[in-house]
């Protein structure tokens, strides 16, 4: 069943604007922005806000890097609007997960600014492949072979 929106005033997911929440003493993390067709958007790892996938990645000794910075097709709605009208196999353009608290704001930038310059390319969205690299780092090498 899909949830209703939130409704609150400065929220980036439901509303179709910049939004910024930002306190990692509680776990809250959500940084976006849209741009035409696209947002950014700065969270906190699923893997870190799961505990049982945490720990079992813990336990195998996998460093999991703590935020997750992507820019996803929305067309002209809100990431949450998007849910309804995009697939899933659609809507992961790119994707850089990090672990520097101190710069979380910095790659935000720094990934809407190759956005908007055309640096960074969202005309298709993400291979499975290419997903699988950044969620699988034994993959990145593995890919690099292929």
């Amino acid at each position: 069943m899909e949830q209703e929106a939130c409704n609150e005033e400065l929220c980036g997911v439901c509303q179709r604007q910049c939004g910024r929440v930002f306190d990692l003493d509680n776990d809250l993390l959500s940084l976006v922005d849209y741009y035409g067709d696209y947002a950014v958007a700065t969270t906190l790892a699923p893997e870190v806000t799961d505990m049982s996938t945490f720990i079992y990645l813990t336990m195998d000794d996998v460093i999991v890097p703590e935020f997750i910075t992507t820019i996803g097709y929305v067309g002209e709605g809100s990431l949450r609007e998007s849910r309804l009208t995009v697939s899933n196999d659609d809507f992961l353009r790119f994707v850089e997960r990090h672990d520097d608290e101190d710069k979380i704001w910095d790659v935000h930038n720094m990934i809407l600014d190759g956005l908007m310059g055309g640096v960074i390319h969202v005309s298709e969205p993400l291979t499975k492949k290419d997903l699988r690299a950044q969620f699988y780092p034994e993959d990145i090498f593995r890919n690099l072979l292929q």
